[in-house]
């Protein structure tokens, strides 16, 4: 199955916040076999929403939209969908009530334009909101299923978890598995000559890398109908590792600060640093560690040149000699 997800926001469109809606979805997708074949962030305009919710359903049998359901005047989501639907839009006692309730829980004073959040398209199914006052939308629309959920992450993932994972449970045979595998020390370009054919794009397991913070990750995927399948995942994985040999650091979330801190432990071996135009950041890295007190003692931040000489006895001749950047005074 194909899926393709709506995140809707001028907020978006803008860059002011990242759209983390669309990777967490996809990424949950994945576990039930479904590949998420496009993204489109859209502002909040209904004419913008409707066009992209009528191509989607064209493209795929299952759309996912995130925004849009809140209580002001620029949440247009409804609007947009009902018009999909060709139908209006009414208000649905159950939610109204469940709205109301919320407010009253809390001992909080409700504003009448919350209540257009119980607003409805009438040929569609309201999803209860655990988490918050607006509830999701569940449509039928030229053999696809519509999901509409609210934009705030939590209740987004809530949602997902309560009332689409169940279906696809049930109704998936697949999954897609993935591997990442971390490098450091040879550039993207190296790294895409010695896997060589293994990045061939019509191989499953399908293989290719990016890059972030000079860590080049090597992402495997593969279309999982069985065992066989698992197994060629796991072996790519090992072909991969050994060709990139010593430049492998990691796996799938490890980081360079985990990696440095699990061979300190393991070598019993302890570390202080003295950092100058990091600013403090490795001691940082580090101590974001749980138990980073077993292998880190401390450090010193010594940005000025004379504090370096005073407090960890650099030479003045060294500095002057070997200080590269006069940005943070050698």
């Amino acid at each position: 199955m194909k899926a393709i997800i709506l995140s809707i926001g001028d907020e978006l469109v803008l860059g002011q916040i990242a759209d983390t809606n669309a990777a967490w979805l996809s990424m949950r997708l994945a576990e039930f076999g479904i590949m998420t074949v496009d993204h489109q962030a859209l502002p909040d305009d209904p004419a913008a929403i409707a066009s992209a919710m009528r191509r989607a359903v064209r493209e795929a049998p299952l759309v996912i939209a995130t925004g849009g359901l809140g209580p002001t005047t620029d949440d247009l989501t409804r609007e947009a969908l009902a018009e999909v639907l060709g139908t209006e839009l009414v208000m649905y006692p159950p939610a109204r009530d469940r709205i109301e309730q919320y407010f009253r829980e809390r001992g909080r004073s409700m504003s009448p334009a919350n209540l257009s959040q119980a607003l409805l398209p009438r040929t569609a199914i309201s999803l209860d909101n655990s988490e918050g006052t607006a509830p999701g939308i569940l449509a039928h629309h030229a053999g696809a299923m519509i999901f509409v959920f609210p934009g705030v992450p939590r209740e987004m993932q809530v949602m997902f978890d309560h009332h689409l994972a169940p279906r696809l449970q049930r109704e998936s045979s697949r999954a897609i598995l993935t591997a990442c595998i971390r490098t450091f020390g040879i550039g993207e370009s190296q790294v895409g000559e010695i896997l060589g054919e293994l990045m061939d794009r019509r191989r499953n397991p399908l293989v290719g890398t990016n890059v972030a913070d000079g860590i080049v990750m090597v992402r495997i995927r593969v279309i999982c109908d069985g065992p066989a399948d698992r197994r060629a995942l796991d072996d790519t994985v090992g072909q991969v590792c050994r060709r990139l040999g010593r430049a492998v650091f990691g796996m799938n979330d490890a980081t360079m600060a985990g990696t440095v801190g699990d061979l300190l432990r393991v070598g019993r071996r302890r570390l202080v640093t003295a950092e100058s135009c990091t600013g403090g950041l490795i001691g940082a890295l580090l101590t974001d560690l749980p138990g980073a007190g077993d292998f880190y003692l401390g450090g010193w931040v010594v940005y000025d040149n004379a504090m370096k000489t005073a407090q960890l006895g650099v030479p003045p001749e060294t500095l002057r000699l070997n200080g590269r950047r006069r940005a943070c005074n050698g």
